[in-house]
């Protein structure tokens, strides 16, 4: 399995800003191939995100689908069991974790992590900026959630 570059993740961010369509066409695929992305997504489990938390997941999501497809080609479509264990799994390490800051919760998670420049991208957006600020509740949902995505996506390839 390839690792997903840095590189690789910013030619996507790039994309996505220079034609706004794709992101839109990008949602539409990911409803049409990944279902159980998509209803995680929408989910009771994050309805406490802001607005805004929930467009920054969704485009975190779909930079993550694009650059794992760019990279690896079209993932498998996600099992929902799968992805329920993954997402059962990063909340208890996320729990685990005790007290203690954002960054200091997730570093576990980088610990031998065979997608690490995903998780760093993940984190990277997540960081308050004069542009938008995510609460602490929404910074650990949006996590959890991205870093699952990234493990069904990359099952088996």
């Amino acid at each position: 399995m390839e690792m997903v570059s840095e590189k690789t993740i910013d030619q996507v961010v790039e994309r996505f800003a220079a034609k706004p369509n794709d992101l839109s066409n990008v949602y539409k695929e990911l409803a049409a191939e990944q279902p159980a992305i998509i209803s995680m997504l929408y989910s009771t489990d994050l309805k406490t995100l802001t607005d805004e938390e929930t467009d920054l997941l969704f485009f975190i999501v779909a930079v993550l689908y694009e650059s794992v497809k760019k990279k690896q080609g079209h993932p498998p479509q996600v099992i929902p069991d799968d992805l329920e264990a993954a997402d059962d799994a990063n909340w208890a390490q996320m729990l685990a974790a005790g007290n203690g800051n954002f960054r200091e919760r997730i570093t576990p998670f980088f610990d031998g992590y065979y997608q690490e420049d995903l998780l760093a991208f993940v984190e990277d957006a997540l960081m308050d900026d004069e542009d938008q600020v995510v609460s602490g509740i929404g910074r650990e949902a949006i996590f959890v959630t991205a870093k699952t995505v990234v493990d069904v996506l990359s099952l088996g390839v």
